[in-house]
């Protein structure tokens, strides 16, 4: 799957339109909580999300402790799951602001690129797969245009219809993603579990090279003003 130009915003809350703090106006969606079940390692929320011009979908959304959020989805001619973890824009983002976006039933290790894991989307009889590595979801949200293009099992086309459908189903559960009160919870958790190796990774591949090159450009400056003193004393003598 690979992400082209804007996407169409839905958003929660309701019908009709919304504001984002910039001032931009987004589409809506309406978000229903319906029931909640919790066990020791997730806690499973049935909702019910409308969309502008649809009929409504039915999720369930299974957060994990490791903050890994599963949605299973119905609605018309659609269903399947995809999967949302926490993410970051680049190596010096502490806390994560990106999502992780799979589609399917999907553990740490799975390779999106397999045409082997569970539930992956069906809409109007195409079975989808594919990835998002690093969505920014509040930019998307305020999207005006399709831009995501999902691959189907088997290599072939997706039509722009069922395409279309699935963006549309993809944005009300990121709408409901966002709106969630413990997404900004398991984002800063999942950054203090993952501080230690990334300020690991940090030092290792940016702050020793960077520190290395400084060193040789200060070695660098050094010769070049030995150089440069060197010649203004034979300047100095020549006049």
């Amino acid at each position: 799957m690979k992400e082209v130009a804007t996407t169409a915003p839905d958003h929660h809350q309701g019908r009709g339109g919304a504001r984002t703090p910039t001032g931009r106006h987004v589409m809506t969606t309406t978000l229903r909580t319906t029931t909640t079940a919790t066990t020791l390692d997730h806690v499973t929320v049935w909702r019910h999300l409308a969309m502008p011009g649809r009929r409504s979908i039915d999720i369930r959304e299974r957060t994990s402790a490791d903050g890994t959020v599963t949605y299973r989805f119905t609605g018309s001619r659609a269903a399947g799951a995809l999967t949302i973890t926490p993410t970051y824009a680049d190596d010096l983002e502490a806390i994560p602001t990106r999502i992780r976006l799979r589609l399917g039933i999907h553990g740490p290790a799975t390779d999106y690129r397999s045409e082997t894991r569970e539930e992956l989307p069906t809409i109007n009889t195409v079975t989808l797969h594919g990835e998002i590595p690093a969505l920014d979801p509040g930019e998307y949200l305020t999207r005006t245009r399709p831009g995501l293009h999902f691959e189907r099992i088997g290599r072939r086309e997706v039509s722009d219809r069922t395409n279309d459908y699935f963006c549309q189903i993809l944005t009300a559960i990121i709408g409901s993603y966002v709106a969630r009160p413990q997404t900004e919870y398991e984002r800063r958790t999942t950054a203090i579990r993952h501080a230690a190796a990334r300020l690991h990774n940090l030092n290792h591949r940016h702050i020793q090279p960077a520190r290395n090159a400084l060193n040789q450009m200060r070695a660098q400056l050094a010769a070049l003003d030995d150089a440069a003193t060197h010649l203004r004393h034979l300047a100095d003598e020549a006049a």
